[in-house]
């Protein structure tokens, strides 16, 4: 884990507040599914497109705003089905496109630019946030840390949706094998599983393959004797902190 960054000691009683964090930041939502807002994101998005060089990968802008996108979407997606807000699956798909065009090639750094668009186009298309065809393995276990981290990112937007066996067994792999971002892999499994019994009983029964057994032990066992659950947590809800700022900027 990163020492730079660990909390050591913080107190079990924080994971309870976390949760009531997470249900205020909910309820401001409410409030931003605007006609202006959600055209503001869109336009924002569009306008960064048409300017992204190849190979510009990580832009902070686009990243931003195509996060804020799915997130106000995911939490408010009944109301934006209505009639005032037509034609952003449209935009959104092309948005896509142009992000594959202007690369020039599609690799996994070009999918995980563009996994917040697809993920809100998909359930424009399915109403379903994932589905078996498309199950983000491969981006949530690139042995590229910045491929994973934007992944993270995005996912714990929809975090409620991916429950789901394997994206919890790359997860926990992720958490025994890799240097970069363990904590925030260790936040946003959290984040899933929703329960702090269960998240150290699924880590506890889980053997990583590779020789791995010893350091997710002691990555787990550091985790439950310092009571860094809580604090992994932070590290992503800071994340979406810092998303619900760009939203509420989004309505100015």
């Amino acid at each position: 884990m990163r020492h730079n960054s660990r909390i050591e000691g913080a107190a079990p009683i924080l994971t309870i507040i976390l949760w009531w964090i997470d249900y205020i930041l909910k309820l401001f939502l409410v409030n931003c599914v605007t006609p202006k807002c959600i055209e503001n994101l869109i336009s924002q998005i569009e306008e960064t497109i048409e300017e992204l060089e190849p190979h510009d990968y990580f832009n902070e802008s686009l990243r931003r705003n195509s996060n804020a996108l799915l997130h106000l979407f995911y939490c408010n997606y009944e109301r934006i089905k209505e009639n005032e807000f037509s034609k952003i699956d449209e935009r959104i798909e092309i948005c896509r496109r142009t992000i594959v065009d202007k690369h020039g090639e599609i690799n996994y750094y070009v999918i995980a630019q563009q996994l917040p668009l697809f993920i809100i186009n998909l359930y424009f298309n399915s109403k379903v946030f994932t589905n078996e065809k498309y199950n983000y393995i491969p981006l949530l276990n690139h042995k590229k840390s910045d491929i994973r981290i934007v992944t993270y990112y995005c996912l714990w937007n929809i975090r409620a949706e991916i429950n789901n066996e394997k994206i919890i067994e790359c997860l926990l792999l992720n958490i025994a094998e890799t240097l970069g971002y363990v904590e925030e892999a260790v936040g946003l499994l959290f984040g899933i599983i929703n329960d702090e019994d269960d998240f150290f009983k699924i880590a506890l029964n889980y053997t990583p393959p590779n020789n791995w057994t010893e350091q997710f032990k002691s990555r787990i066992s550091q985790v439950k004797e310092n009571n860094l659950l809580s604090h992994c947590y932070l590290e992503m809800l800071n994340e979406e902190v810092k998303t619900l700022k760009h939203i509420e900027n989004m309505l100015e």
